[in-house]
């Protein structure tokens, strides 16, 4: 068992460092470091503005190095500031995790309860109408993209029927309402 956990380990190696090298490749290919110096300084930045903005933030060294910062500062957990918007990003972290945080667990709780009431409901009638209608039904909603049910129930409980909020959050115990319908999606 220790074999096999090691090996998984190990395998998770290559992989965590080819999803942060893909990440690192696709931050150049969105939007430049130069575009994004030109975004920050304004309105026609000379170049001399724009290589004190790249040096700064470490742009001008090769992307080698570049890549082994990236890979050192993400495996201490120092994610820094944003280039684009300056804004801290631990402290964006800190703000959105309770609000996925919570849906996650409502949407885990009602997923279970949902699931295992469905499979032993189905379990009891097996081989019945009921069973070959039933994973009839499940195949066919699991078939149907998941942007389809976001918009779908925002339309019906958010618009039409009025039950949920259609966008913000406000927490305390009026945070439920904002959280029951991206979890019940």
């Amino acid at each position: 068992m220790l074999r096999y956990v090691l090996r998984r380990t190990l395998y998770a190696i290559p992989i965590l460092l080819g999803v942060a090298f893909l990440t690192f490749f696709l931050f150049y290919i969105v939007v430049s470091p130069k575009e994004m110096a030109r975004r920050q300084l304004g309105k026609n930045p000379t170049d001399a503005q724009i290589h004190t903005w790249l040096s700064l933030r470490g742009y001008d060294r090769p992307w080698y190095q570049q890549f082994e910062h990236h890979v050192s500062e993400l495996f201490l957990l120092k994610f820094g500031t944003s280039d684009s918007t300056g804004e801290n990003i631990w402290e964006r972290i800190r703000s959105g995790a309770p609000k996925s945080a919570q849906i996650g667990v409502l949407e885990l709780v009602g997923s279970l309860v949902a699931s295992l009431a469905l499979a032993l409901g189905i379990a009891y009638y097996r081989g019945t109408y009921i069973d070959y209608w039933a994973t009839f039904l499940c195949v066919l909603l699991m078939s149907i993209v998941y942007i389809v049910w976001i918009v779908a129930g925002q339309y019906l409980f958010g618009k039409v029927l009025r039950y949920f909020p259609l966008a913000g959050y406000r927490g305390g115990l009026t945070s439920w309402k904002f959280v029951l319908l991206p979890a019940l999606v």
